[in-house]
């Protein structure tokens, strides 16, 4: 078992499964996108490696707004099956949220 859900392995994921995963889930299209610095957590330090976020292609229904300023120190993470699983995690949070007000 792992200690951590950062541990989390990629499982050999492409970009173009995570977008066809991320497009069926949210009917928006978001693509990977590799940085070499990581900022954890307001009042955090940089770290430097290899690092994954999601980002819209042209733009999206609202989410990612709401995501930036929702998680704006942690949106960069070690592997791309992370960056995944906190993403759909707080879409689904952000969708909740929007079906509660209609």
């Amino acid at each position: 078992m792992r200690e951590t859900i950062l541990e989390f392995p990629d499982q050999d994921l492409t970009d173009e499964q995570i977008r066809e995963l991320l497009y069926d889930l949210t009917g928006e299209t978001y693509r990977v996108l590799r940085t070499d610095e990581m900022y954890w957590g307001e009042g955090g330090t940089t770290k430097k490696g290899q690092f994954y976020h999601l980002m819209p292609v042209l733009g999206d229904n609202g989410f990612y707004a709401w995501y930036s300023l929702y998680r704006q120190h942690n949106q960069r993470f070690e592997s791309k099956a992370n960056a995944v699983l906190h993403f759909t995690h707080y879409w689904t949070e952000w969708r909740a949220r929007i079906k509660a007000k209609q």
